[in-house]
C-alpha cells in the first residue's frame, strides 16, 4: 500500500503504466507509453522490468480485477520494485490519452 495522494501518484511522471488485459484489448486501445503484459504471464511468473529511471508500476485493466490480481503477484516476488498501484481504467481514462494502433 502507498502512502501517497492518489493525485500525487498520477502526477509523479517516474512511474511506469502496466496493462493486463489481453492483446484484443490492448488492440482496442491502451494507455500511450504503457507496457503490455497481460496477467497470463505474470501468472506464469513472468515478471515485467521496469525501464531504467522508472520506480513504481501503475497496474491497469478494465475493471480493477486483473490489475489488482498483478499487484499482488508482482508485490510477491523478490523483484526490486519500489511501489506498485493499480488503478482501474474506466475511472481514470478521461485524464489520459489513448493509442490506438
Amino acid at each position: 500500500t502507498c502512502s501517497k495522494d492518489p493525485q500525487s501518484i498520477l502526477l509523479d511522471s517516474n512511474f511506469c503504466y502496466l496493462d493486463v488485459r489481453t492483446q484484443e484489448e490492448w488492440d482496442q486501445g491502451h494507455r500511450d507509453n504503457a507496457i503490455h503484459w497481460p496477467l497470463q504471464r505474470i501468472e506464469n511468473g513472468e515478471f515485467p522490468v521496469l525501464p531504467e529511471g522508472k520506480n513504481s508500476w501503475h497496474v491497469y485493466c478494465k475493471s480493477g480485477l486483473r490489475a489488482a490480481k498483478a499487484v499482488q503477484l508482482l508485490k510477491s516476488t523478490r523483484k526490486p520494485i519500489q511501489e506498485v498501484h493499480f488503478l482501474v481504467e474506466s475511472k481514470h481514462e478521461h485524464r489520459f490519452a489513448v493509442a490506438k494502433p
